[in-house]
């Protein structure tokens, strides 16, 4: 799991015109008339540098998940397709924080940054819940997949 600010969401018209996105959910499993206004967003990741590209992910969103622009939502990573396996969709996993929440739950990380690419997405639960700090070349936090035994 990560967390991502969500910046736009794209109409159906618009994944249908990307084609490759648009082939890639069904190939997904995930049925054509699931395809919506809303049902891909972009968020970002990483706050904020000179190369904005890196800072982005896109998501599916799940049929009355009901997101918007400017909420913290927690994404499940998903997997590339192979040849004996379809792969799965980054996907929405739920909300973690709608836009006009003043709480302050979720937040920018340091909040003034002392370089390029140094804020990161933080929420007052995540310790508490299992997230764990990743740092190094792609510092951010996630929420490890639970052990198979």
């Amino acid at each position: 799991m990560r967390l991502a600010l969500v910046t736009d969401l794209a109409s159906r018209e618009q994944i249908g015109a990307a084609g490759a996105m648009r082939e890639y959910l069904l190939a997904s499993g995930i049925k054509d008339a699931d395809i919506r206004d809303g049902s891909v967003a972009v968020g970002r990741v990483y706050c904020c540098g000179a190369d904005e590209s890196i800072s982005f992910m896109m998501f599916y969103v799940p049929p009355g998940l009901g997101i918007g622009v400017g909420d913290v939502v927690e994404v499940k990573m998903g997997r590339n397709p192979s040849k004996d396996d379809r792969g799965a969709v980054t996907t929405v996993a739920r909300v973690r924080q709608k836009k006009d929440d003043a709480s302050g739950r979720c937040r920018w990380d340091p909040p003034t940054p002392p370089g390029l690419w140094m804020q990161v997405l933080y929420c007052d639960w995540m310790k508490q819940e299992g997230w764990v700090e990743e740092r190094g070349a792609h510092h951010t936090w996630i929420k490890p997949a639970p052990a198979i035994r």
